[in-house]
């Protein structure tokens, strides 16, 4: 394995640094702590004058990423492990990163973990090993609790971002943000990695309480009235037909499927 990991962790957040440093002790994978921006006392005005379309804390989740970035172009490294540190790890982490046919060659990002939501994927994968496959990400995908990253495409973050204008995994993983790799952002699956309140054994856990929650923008859902919940049916009803053609375009033509990516077993 040649790459560093990087933990991002907050000063503030003693129980989750405990978290992480077991679950990687338990598979002897070494790592480096990076310091995380804390939302809840970012200096407002610099927050609104860099990043006035988004929160506090979404802008503090962006630079504590942009901090890791900086550390692997700084480095003599080709790649690097970003971990959040409420991610929960499988047995196989190590083993994974341990195999470079995972990632040689990969110019972009491979995603290690899952959001347990639906995704499309390449269905033919570009490489597999053990029941391990490596996939294109051909859709969104919410979360940056575990992924590897290449030196390139660290600089091209670095030089281009200059006021991010939407959450870290938009930026990423968001077919509509520029800095999405097309054809260069992967999926392992199934995935090593998930953040503990997608977990469903460790989702109710403390140590996996949210340092961005609502202030998180564009997820808070207003409650429809029943009128609306009728109009929204309807207007659902009147899609099916291109929706079912859609996806039978993207299945039979791209050679894509929507599946939910599964979770290793936790250690």
């Amino acid at each position: 394995m040649d790459m560093p990991t990087f933990v991002i962790n907050l000063d503030r957040r003693q129980d989750r640094m405990e978290h992480i440093q077991s679950q990687l002790d338990k598979i002897d994978l070494d790592f480096i702590r990076i310091p995380a921006v804390d939302g809840h006392t970012l200096d407002k005005n610099i927050a609104s004058e860099q990043a006035p379309d988004i929160s506090d804390c979404e802008y503090a989740c962006y630079s504590s990423h942009r901090k890791c970035w900086e550390a692997l172009v700084q480095s003599d490294y080709q790649r690097c492990l970003i971990l959040e540190d409420d991610v929960i790890v499988s047995q196989n982490l190590k083993s994974i990163l341990n195999n470079d046919d995972f990632f040689i060659g990969h110019t972009g990002i491979v995603r290690l973990e899952t959001h347990r939501r639906k995704v499309w994927v390449k269905r033919e994968a570009d490489y597999t090993l053990d029941g391990i496959s490596l996939r294109k990400l051909c859709s969104g995908s919410l979360g940056t609790g575990a992924y590897v990253i290449s030196r390139k495409h660290a600089e091209k973050l670095l030089e281009s971002i200059t006021r991010p204008t939407m959450a870290i995994d938009h930026i990423l993983f968001n077919p509509k943000s520029s800095f999405f790799e097309h054809g260069n952002t992967s999926q392992i699956d199934p995935a090593p990695c998930v953040q503990g309140k997608r977990d469903e054994i460790n989702s109710k856990n403390e140590v996996f309480s949210s340092d961005i929650g609502l202030n998180r923008t564009g997820i808070s859902k207003q409650r429809l009235s029943r009128y609306g919940r009728i109009k929204r049916e309807v207007s659902r009803s009147t899609r099916l037909p291109g929706s079912l053609a859609t996806m039978a375009y993207r299945y039979f033509v791209l050679g894509q499927r929507r599946t939910i990516i599964d979770f290793s077993a936790s250690i």
